[in-house]
């Protein structure tokens, strides 16, 4: 090779080189291209869970969760809520749940307990706690939560490829200047190429789980009242996850919670695109609980007439 480069004159290959880079720019484009579209084939969103996705979406959010067991013990009557003000009140219905955490939220609220007293349990935070560590870990076997396996192979990728790219021009200018002559136009060159390279081989990540609620969320939002009359228990809980909480006031059957939602001041967390997700779980309370009610110290014995029921 070396002998071949040395044999080459100047003009040539200004040329050769030229052509040779543009090429390798291109394969190089195809390979990050073929890397990045083997990633996203692996990711597999199409059977997570409710829970599964709320726990990615807010990133474990103790609020967020409890918020999601209330909405569906109240959707199969399991629990029935009034509003107090900038509270809610929590009345079992049923005495018993396969379902840990259900079965706490049963055992605390027998004889009403308000939200803001139920959130202060630590059996049910641990509870929580467990389910959005192990929910963080399924999205992780997913790829959805692990995208820095992609950054580096396609680093690597373009590494490998941008020493290809530059060593014929490196090694015929090392040539040409231990005998004297005259490569500015060689350097011009290489820099051009390698502008060219970095250009166009540009290392990305597309947030798939942030496409996924995309379009989950327009799927919701063109759902009307009529057409989800017929829907189960799973249609909701979805909805609730990935659409939010505010696409359930389009529908009579959970328009209740929703509305008791929002009376408290509830605001839900937002899903950050291309956010890095960690193993860690949060368990800091949401603004759902953050502001001060006008019903005392909760509303576990009811307020009178100043605090509108939802029903169920």
């Amino acid at each position: 090779m070396l002998d071949m480069l040395r044999n080459i004159n100047g003009q040539d290959f200004l040329l050769y080189y030229g052509i040779y880079a543009l090429i390798l720019i291109v394969i190089t484009k195809f390979l990050i291209y073929k890397i990045q579209n083997n990633f996203y084939d692996s990711i597999d969103t199409d059977d997570m869970t409710p829970l599964e996705i709320l726990t990615y979406k807010t990133n474990g959010n103790f609020n967020e969760l409890l918020n999601y067991y209330l909405f569906k013990m109240w959707r199969k009557r399991k629990i029935d809520i009034d509003t107090c003000g900038k509270d809610m009140n929590i009345k079992a219905l049923v005495k018993a749940s396969d379902d840990d955490v259900e079965n706490e939220i049963l055992r605390r609220s027998k004889k009403g307990i308000s939200y803001k007293d139920l959130e202060k349990s630590s059996t049910i935070k641990s509870y929580i706690s467990n389910i959005a560590k192990e929910s963080l870990k399924k999205a992780k076997t997913r790829n959805i939560a692990n995208p820095n396996g992609l950054i580096f192979k396609q680093k690597f990728m373009r590494f490998l490829m941008d020493l290809i790219v530059l060593a014929p021009g490196v090694i015929k200018l090392a040539m040409g200047l231990s005998r004297n002559k005259p490569v500015l136009f060689l350097i011009i060159l290489l820099i051009i190429s390698q502008i060219i390279f970095l250009a166009i081989n540009s290392i990305g990540y597309e947030d798939v789980f942030n496409e996924y609620l995309k379009k989950g969320k327009d799927k919701y939002s063109k759902d009307s009242k009529y057409s989800a009359v017929n829907a189960d228990d799973d249609y909701f809980e979805m909805m609730f996850c990935v659409a939010g909480v505010s696409s359930l006031i389009n529908f009579p059957e959970t328009i209740g919670y929703a509305t008791a939602l929002q009376d408290m001041g509830y605001k839900p967390i937002e899903y950050i695109s291309s956010s890095y997700i960690s193993s860690s779980y949060s368990s800091s309370s949401s603004s759902s609980s953050s502001s001060s009610g006008g019903c005392g110290s909760g509303c576990g014995g009811g307020c009178g007439g100043g605090c509108g029921g939802c029903g169920s």
